[in-house]
């Protein structure tokens, strides 16, 4: 069994997920879908590329060249990312940038 067969699969049931969900969400075939799993036969790029972003996992994970299930940035990265980015910003843009990530401090609390 190939590696994108073996992870969608273990991704599908993991989630609990019917071929039917999944071809509603991208707008496919439901046999289609089943086909991944069950005949071997791999979508599009685009199409792993949206499977990817529904299942919520990177897209190397899904096709099987990671381990590693999402795109996680330490903080260090982001927060240097951020700072370089806030270099030429207006201080009016930097106080909106401000409020926004503590929307989403609140939106999305660290567990």
């Amino acid at each position: 069994m190939s590696d994108f067969r073996q992870r969608f699969a273990e991704l599908r049931r993991e989630k609990g997920l019917s071929y039917r969900e999944i071809a509603d969400a991208l707008g496919l075939e439901r046999t289609t879908v089943g086909k991944w799993e069950n005949a071997g036969m791999m979508p599009s790029v685009d199409t792993l590329s949206s499977l990817a972003s529904y299942l919520d996992v990177s897209l190397d994970y899904l096709t099987g060249r990671s381990e590693i299930r999402g795109i996680e940035l330490p903080d260090d990265v982001l927060t240097i990312a951020l700072h370089r980015s806030a270099d030429d910003l207006t201080d009016e843009a930097k106080e909106e940038l401000i409020k926004y990530a503590e929307y989403l401090r609140q939106r999305y609390p660290a567990d």
